[in-house]
């Protein structure tokens, strides 16, 4: 995505000066597998993903393209899946890694990482995950389970506290809602509740950090209906109004 590095970096510059001691690891492009990701992920304190994430409503899925998966909202991946019925709801969401787009060996990892694999990791010592994509936090009821959801699937692998979207998000209204985000999380010591709750009442307050948002195609999710850059109150609440915390709302 566009906005995607210049995410991670000003993320990385606003970490840097309030924790000048602390470690960042950046795992992009053909780094950002799923290994590295098992690896590095339940050992940090902060996990930020900005990447393609998907659900599917639909529970039979023969041989569907995986770019069906993600609703279109990118060219991703141009393989079929093998399974000729995908009957789990944790099977249906998931996030998109590297190696997405390539042949797959059937006893390794396939770029799709779902909300069934996801929850099946031990991240207890992880604080906060934050999932800069699109739906993450949307997903099916299961009976006796709840919403089944990548997000649901981080709270049961057992983080404190998950940052998700419930539509198809902007990338760079993103990438601004997510600067707002970190510095008062970090640079004020706002708790994650309160942090993400300033930053969108900063987008909305600000119109103008939106402008030239929204008008046509929005990058990330390639919707194509009325423009949603400015309204009559701020910035439209379709820019930064989908993401929400799950768990510890005290996580600081």
């Amino acid at each position: 995505l566009p906005g995607a590095e210049q995410e991670i970096a000003t993320i990385r510059r606003s970490y840097a000066a309030s924790v000048p001691t602390g470690r960042v690891e950046i795992q992009r492009g053909d780094e950002a597998t799923e290994q590295n990701f098992r690896r590095s992920a339940p050992h940090s304190q902060i996990v930020h993903l900005a990447t393609h994430a998907f659900f599917s409503q639909r529970s039979g899925l023969a041989s569907q393209n995986a770019s069906q998966f993600l609703n279109d909202a990118a060219p991703i991946p141009s393989r079929s899946f093998d399974s000729t019925s995908v009957s789990s709801p944790g099977l249906r969401a998931g996030l998109v890694l590297a190696g997405a787009n390539e042949a797959t060996v059937s006893d390794q990892d396939d770029g799709i990482l779902t909300a069934s694999e996801i929850a099946a990791l031990k991240m207890d010592d992880v604080d906060l995950v934050t999932l800069s994509a699109c739906e993450t936090g949307l997903g099916e009821v299961a009976h006796g389970e709840g919403l089944i959801s990548v997000q649901r699937a981080f709270q049961v692998a057992g983080v404190g506290a998950t940052i998700a979207s419930l539509w198809k998000v902007d990338d760079l209204a993103t990438e601004r809602l997510m600067h707002q985000l970190y510095q008062h999380y970090w640079q004020e010591g706002m708790a994650a509740t309160d942090a993400l709750r300033e930053a969108q009442l900063w987008m909305l307050r600000n119109p103008e950090a939106s402008r030239g948002i929204g008008r046509g195609e929005i990058v990330s999710a390639k919707i194509t209906k009325k423009p949603a850059s400015l309204t009559g109150l701020g910035a439209s609440p379709e820019l930064w109004a989908g993401f929400v915390l799950s768990g510890d709302w005290r996580i600081r």
